[in-house]
């Protein structure tokens, strides 16, 4: 046997101990095992305390409950949505279907008009110039812009409407999924049954785990606590709206009649409806046991299974790194030099809006004719040779300097930007006003000396392979993320209405739960203080004292060739 395959044999034998070290380590990161579990339960405590509320719901007495709605969850679903399959006219209700058509038309009116309202209040009334989901979207999606000091913020992106049109996405995605979850016989076979169990139970459980996996190895430190504090608030207010206001599941309406009265109380036991299929097709009785067994058997509005989703897909959503636009604008400049040399890092110390590729022009021809060659000049002289740590005022440059080397004050500097040509392919509109400024502009616009490591650190360079250009893009695009988390949303809606347990209603009333929650957690948590907190960090505008400036992912693979995958920042 050879001497490499012996090693390659050892390295085999080697690594997974050597993985299972590392992730202990990364993971207490300088606590002890007392703070590693303290630190756990405080991030999920929220998510205990639904389900302590949910397992002794129980124990509410009886006599002091609300009424049930047997009714309201049925007709707002067929009034909101559309009576597709007749489903009033099966339950003899007096209204004609066609009033259903024109009441869901009404309703998917409003929510275009509403959302979009907003949107226009906040970005074209209020005139605020940043991404209220993604305070710091300009470093973690548009490097390239943003250091090339060409980046403008757009209220049109993409990135920043979406979100306002979530809830009509999810109106239309709710009506495509219930076109395949028909109630008829000829509609259930045992693929789609099996297929729904594992998605409804199985994938319920497993995929909230996966994200936080996802978000403790790919996201800042802090953002696996949002995750958990967001799930646990939507849940929690969640159940006590189970409790206080209590409506009937399909399955109820479907069995005993929109109008009975007989069965609409509090001794009713649960029923696991679809499921039963299932538990006839592996032989056991696991579903229909445990759902006679369920504490809250009128807890149809708002599915926690809808919001468990839902908010696994935002954070996929809006919290995966993109490197699509840094990747576009570098794949011209793949095999060039990418050294930077000492004056050009002075020059954008000295807060002079560095255009890269004409760096990377400059540092692999050594010519002194380079764009910032004047500013480097001004940054040079004793007068700032004392502002290491700190930006050279407006008045220390030199008058005659190039105007692509400008100074930039915090002041003015979205309108520095409105003077750059546009970049960015998208179509946007030219003429908003970014008169105010972004968060922490001060602190987070403006890179001090030592910042400029991180970026240099991350471009691509003559010794790497051509490859790392589509690795970069293919798994920091975030595409196979959003992917997966779009399409476990859509199937879990699917088999929650093919199983019976959910009607359309439901489900977009947990979507508005998990979008609120997240909202919450968003503005008063993880932009302000993790995401903040972390762009200081990274950016060197304050010291890492707590090792925070790396994901788990980057401390479990330290000083090895694939760190980059791990950081939002590669």
């Amino acid at each position: 046997m050879s001497h490499n395959t012996l090693s390659k044999t050892g390295y085999v034998l080697v690594a997974p101990f050597w993985l299972i070290w590392r992730i202990i380590v990364s993971g207490l990161n300088r606590r002890n095992l007392f703070g590693l579990a303290f630190n756990f339960f405080t991030n999920f405590s929220p998510v205990m305390i639904w389900l302590f509320i949910f397992q002794h719901a129980s124990l509410i007495p009886k006599s002091i409950r609300p009424q049930i709605h047997s009714k309201v969850a049925f007709l707002m679903d067929q009034y909101l949505f559309g009576d597709w399959f007749g489903e009033l006219e099966k339950q003899a209700h007096p209204l004609h279907p066609q009033i259903a058509t024109l009441t869901s038309v009404v309703f998917g009116s409003f929510l275009i008009m509403i959302p979009l309202s907003i949107w226009y209040y906040i970005y074209y009334i209020r005139k605020i110039n940043y991404n209220i989901f993604n305070w710091y979207d300009y470093l973690f999606h548009y490097k390239f812009e943003y250091i090339n000091c060409t980046y403008k913020f757009r209220p049109t992106r993409l990135r920043v409407i979406i979100p306002f049109l979530l809830p009509l996405m999810a109106s239309i995605a709710l009506n495509i999924d219930y076109l395949f979850a028909s109630q008829d016989p000829a509609n259930f076979t045992k693929t789609k049954d099996i297929i729904a169990w594992l998605c409804y139970v199985v994938l319920h459980v497993t995929v909230p785990i996966l994200t936080a996996i996802y978000l403790y190895a790919f996201r800042p430190p802090g953002t696996l606590k949002c995750f958990g504090f967001a799930i646990g608030l939507q849940n929690i207010v969640a159940v006590f709206t189970h409790l206080l206001i209590p409506m009937a599941p399909p399955w109820f309406t479907h069995m005993y009649g929109l109008n009975d009265t007989e069965h609409v109380n509090y001794n009713q036991e649960g029923y696991a409806a679809g499921l039963t299929r299932v538990d006839s097709h592996l032989g056991t009785h696991l579903n229909t046991n445990g759902f006679h067994q369920s504490p809250i058997v009128f807890g149809s509005v708002p599915s926690i299974h809808s919001a468990v989703a839902f908010q696994c897909f935002l954070f996929l959503e809006f919290q995966s790194c993109s490197s699509y636009h840094f990747c576009k604008k570098w794949a011209s400049t793949l095999g060039q030099s990418t050294a930077i040399s000492d004056d050009c890092e002075e020059a954008l110390i000295s807060k002079k809006p560095i255009h890269l590729l004409n760096l990377i022009k400059s540092a692999s021809s050594s010519s002194d004719s380079n764009d910032c060659s004047t500013g480097a000049s001004s940054s040079s002289n004793p007068s700032s040779s004392d502002s290491s740590d700190t930006w050279v005022n407006s008045s220390d440059s030199d008058p005659s300097a190039d105007p692509s080397c400008e100074d930039l004050t915090f002041s003015n500097y979205p309108d520095q930007i409105d003077e750059v040509d546009e970049v960015d392919d998208d179509n946007e509109d030219d003429d908003y006003d970014t008169s105010l400024e972004m968060p922490f502009t001060k602190e987070l616009l403006s890179p001090v000396k030592h910042s400029y490591s991180w970026l240099q650190g991350h471009l691509y360079t003559a010794s790497e392979p051509s490859g790392w250009a589509i690795w970069k893009l293919l798994t920091h695009s975030a595409i196979i993320s959003r992917f997966i988390g779009a399409s476990f949303l859509m199937v879990q809606w699917w088999a929650t209405m093919y199983l019976d347990h959910h009607f359309r209603f439901d489900l977009f009333v947990g979507m508005l739960y998990a979008m609120v929650s997240y909202c919450i957690v968003d503005w008063l948590i993880l932009q302000p203080r993790v995401m903040f907190n972390w762009c200081q960090i990274r950016l060197k505008n304050v010291d890492d004292k707590n090792n925070e400036a790396k994901t788990m992912g980057m401390r479990v693979f330290e000083n090895q060739s694939f760190k980059w995958f791990f950081d939002p920042f590669a």
